[in-house]
């Protein structure tokens, strides 16, 4: 074999070896972010957002997000769908018809 097949080999065997690494990684990505909750907390939300928690508050306040669903006397979650919906699109501004800071109730059977 002569030098530059030699060399050939040893950098098409490197290549090879980096592409493997890339997808793996790429794959280890991509379940990292599909992972999680259907429903985010305001923690969930905020990292998703990569914002802090007081950022995201502020916006919920002033009708930035969309609504969150309300689970219980003082607890909203956000759809993981929606939001992810919401930042594709390009996070346009919501209509202001919904007042500030509203959520979606949600509304249960209670037992007897």
């Amino acid at each position: 074999m002569t030098d530059e097949a030699a060399l050939r080999r040893i950098v098409a065997e490197e290549v090879d070896r980096n592409v493997q690494t890339l997808r793996d990684s790429i794959k280890e990505l991509l379940d990292a972010t599909v992972a999680g909750p259907e429903l985010l907390d305001l923690a969930g939300l905020a990292r998703l957002l990569d914002l802090d928690e007081r950022t995201v508050r502020r916006m919920i306040k002033l009708g930035h997000v969309p609504a969150g669903i309300r689970i219980g006397p003082r607890t909203v979650r956000w759809s993981r769908e929606k939001i992810r919906a919401w930042l594709n699109s390009g996070a346009p501004p919501l209509p202001s018809s919904r007042p500030a800071g509203s959520c979606v109730s949600v509304k249960r059977n209670r037992r007897s």
